[in-house]
């Protein structure tokens, strides 16, 4: 509405429960009966629109293949092929690696793997893991595992090998020494709501001077219901993006279908990516097309989506064996505009080390 105090007094002349005043849009989330919803409507001409509390999942592809990451053998190959497939790689033999940026990814949380504690020094990496779910039942633990994996396609320090056995001065996450903070949103089965991922942009823009947050990485894609400026998520990363923040977002999974562009990748403030696939020749460019599932657009709106490609079909990366995704999957990579949407953060991430006035 136009006015949050005004919201939370119509709210309680009708007994509903406030759940939480956001600090960044002018919107509270309650509990209210339909009753309430009406009685609130009809005489509260300060009140824009109402909108459910709906749930919001991850844009991982419906067809995802994982590598257990911890279950592997030391000698086991693990490295991923995109940091020398976009050029990565030679950005960090220069020591061009995101040191010094910190990039926030909003997600389903952050399990225990070396690769990601420490950066390529061997040193702690600043890590910040909080939880945005309104719930501690399970803390800041990734039992879903697409969070964990997320993060080590951005910042997996483990150094690459040549086939002598010779480090090679590249590292197999995209930016190796980010900074992370990891907002948990999303539970095991990879849902959130309207209200926990909404707590989760605010926390970022919160902490974005204390923490240095210069990216957000938002992994998930679900149906346009309004104009993209009405969504409460995308007035939200609007501010972010008002406050410095690169808001990388995903395409969503919409099957090659025209104007499938979802929430928040419909947003024009954020830079919105899909996945290419290599056709299992990640240094052969002659055979990358867009990979099946990845959406295209134009939006609602009019504008053009996405604006970039990023790998995103059998992505390696780390996931803990007691995870949802572990559990159900058992193979090489995954597939999907997140995964995509996580190499680009990595990329911003080089690029603004390089140049921190962009």
């Amino acid at each position: 509405g136009a006015s949050r105090p005004a919201l939370v007094s119509a709210i309680q002349a009708e007994n509903g429960v406030i759940i939480h005043e956001f600090k960044l849009i002018q919107a509270v989330s309650a509990k209210l009966t339909d009753k309430q919803v009406r009685g609130i409507a009809s005489r509260n001409a300060m009140i824009r629109f109402f909108n459910e509390d709906n749930p919001v999942s991850l844009s991982a592809n419906n067809s995802i293949e994982l590598m257990r990451g911890n279950l592997l053998p030391q000698n086991a190959p693990r490295n991923s092929p995109i940091p020398a497939q976009i050029g990565a790689n030679e950005l960090h033999k220069i020591g061009v690696t995101g040191e010094g940026v910190t990039v926030a990814i909003i997600d389903s949380g952050l399990s225990q793997f070396s690769a990601l504690n420490q950066n390529t020094s061997g040193l702690e990496r600043r890590i910040n893991v909080v939880n945005s779910l309104g719930e501690d039942a399970s803390g800041t633990q990734d039992l879903n595992g697409h969070g964990s994996h997320m993060a080590s396609i951005l910042a997996d320090s483990t150094s690459v090998y040549d086939l002598d056995g010779s480090p090679t001065g590249a590292y197999s996450g995209v930016a190796a020494d980010v900074d992370l903070v990891m907002i948990k949103a999303f539970d095991e089965e990879g849902e959130a709501s309207y209200s926990s991922v909404l707590q989760g942009i605010e926390y970022a823009i919160e902490n974005r001077d204390s923490l240095n947050i210069r990216v957000l990485n938002v992994a998930f894609s679900f149906p346009a219901t309004s104009f993209y400026w009405e969504d409460p998520i995308n007035q939200a990363l609007m501010r972010a993006w008002n406050n410095g923040i690169t808001v990388i977002a995903p395409a969503g999974n919409g099957n090659n279908k025209d104007m499938s562009v979802g929430v928040p990748g419909n947003n024009p403030y954020v830079i919105t990516v899909g996945a290419m696939d290599d056709n299992s020749t990640p240094f052969d460019t002659s055979d990358d097309i867009v990979a099946s599932f990845s959406s295209f657009g134009p939006t609602v709106e009019g504008f053009m989506k996405p604006e970039v490609l990023a790998p995103g079909t059998t992505v390696k990366g780390l996931v803990a064996q007691n995870s949802r995704l572990a559990d159900k999957n058992e193979t090489s990579g995954v597939s999907g505009t997140s995964q995509a949407t996580a190499v680009t953060a990595g990329v911003v991430a080089l690029m603004i080390q390089q140049d921190p006035s962009l």
